[in-house]
């Protein structure tokens, strides 16, 4: 995913989160939920908008990594 992403075929025109849900799951794992909304293509191929997305940080050494991310349409 990484590749893809810095490819210069990935171009994110605009994008916007909110609202934003963060629900602690213990003192070093939060989940988060939000509404995303981008104008993104990778090649010809437009990436979903709206969606709803979730992802499960946790306190790795002092920093918050992200370790889950999914994506779902928002209808």
């Amino acid at each position: 995913m990484i590749e893809v992403v810095r490819s210069p075929a990935f171009v994110v025109k605009d994008s916007s989160i909110g609202p934003l849900s963060m629900v602690p799951v213990s003192a070093a794992k939060v989940l988060v939920t939000y509404l995303a909304e981008q104008n993104t293509a990778c090649g010809t191929d437009r990436v979903p908008s709206p969606v709803w997305a979730t992802s499960l940080y946790v306190k790795r050494d002092g920093r918050w990594v992200n370790v889950l991310y999914q994506h779902t349409p928002a209808g």
